[in-house]
């Protein structure tokens, strides 16, 4: 059961980073897909659903969009949207399906690592491609982060959904 729901698991990330490298949009079925995956991995391993991680996920989220919107908005003097030049909505429907994979503590550590690739591969673009206009692949570049995080997962003893490792090292 585990392996087949992490091969479906696969099926979306991999559909995501080509449409988001290739035309900087996903289409809503592959988000859907990939929530119905990532609920089916979650359920799975806590035999129901842990509201509580899902929550605090969630919460962790809207905390951060909330800051990066209201940062925006005082650098630009007045309130944004940002869908319309900063985020996409797919890059933000993305993280709802996140929440489903990750302990909370385990989530803001993949989410920390991840986005410092996705931003030193995005300058890196920036910088060959010459585009004052260049905008970095997020969903794409999450998905294939994450892939590799459900590798090290599935393969290792290491487990997403358990803090022990972090709280260990940390104390």
């Amino acid at each position: 059961m585990n392996l087949t729901l992490e091969l479906l698991l696969l099926f979306p990330l991999i559909v995501m980073t080509i449409q988001d490298f290739k035309s900087r949009t996903i289409v809503w079925w592959s988000v859907l897909f990939f929530l119905f995956a990532a609920i089916g991995i979650h359920y799975n391993y806590f035999q129901g659903l842990n509201f509580q991680t899902i929550i605090s996920n969630l919460l962790f989220f809207f905390v951060q969009l909330s800051c990066l919107w209201l940062y925006l908005s005082v650098k630009n003097k007045q309130l944004i949207n940002l869908t319309q030049q900063y985020l996409g909505i797919g890059d933000i429907l993305f993280f709802i399906p996140i929440s489903f994979l990750f302990s909370t503590i385990n989530l803001i550590v993949y989410l920390v690592i991840s986005l410092m690739i996705c931003l030193i591969f995005g300058l890196r673009l920036s910088y060959v491609s010459k585009s004052n206009d260049f905008t970095i692949p997020l969903a794409g570049g999450l998905s294939i982060t994450l892939f590799i995080t459900r590798l090290i997962n599935y393969f290792t003893s290491f487990n997403v959904f358990d803090d022990i490792f972090f709280i260990k090292w940390i104390l």
